[in-house]
């Protein structure tokens, strides 16, 4: 009678743990989809006039986008150490691209996408001369 409970009392313990992996990892994807979120409404995703705007926010913000994609990826492959550890690091990026997007409206009250002087329009590339 002790071996069958000692035996399942082992089983309990082993389905309980091998369920956190999974959960762990869900909820750190959760996570940096909310970051990802958050950074997509301060505007690190917005493109300005020519095609630039602040570079540094912009880099974080597609750089968390794939490594968001890379650890649902490893998700669905069952390498959960390996996707919370992608998720992280896109979780950080997003939020520096929040902070970057939060300090460069600190900075200037014009928004990412506007001119920097009202009426300008930016200037076109110089074309090249042939020789």
């Amino acid at each position: 009678m002790k071996r069958p409970l000692k035996t399942g009392i082992w089983l309990c313990l082993f389905v309980l743990l091998g369920a956190c992996a999974p959960i762990g990892a869900s909820s750190a994807i959760s996570r940096a989809q909310d970051d990802l979120a958050r950074a997509e409404a301060a505007g690190a995703s917005r493109v300005g006039p020519g095609g630039r705007c602040d570079t540094r926010a912009q880099l974080n913000y597609h750089q968390a986008q794939g490594l968001l994609a890379k650890a649902k990826e490893l998700n669905g492959y069952a390498y959960y150490e390996e996707a919370v550890v992608a998720a992280d690091k896109a979780a950080a990026l997003s939020r520096d691209a929040v902070r970057v997007m939060r300090d460069r409206t600190k900075k200037t009250s014009t928004r990412c996408f506007e001119p920097t002087v009202p009426g300008s329009t930016p200037a076109a590339p110089a074309q090249p001369t042939r020789r």
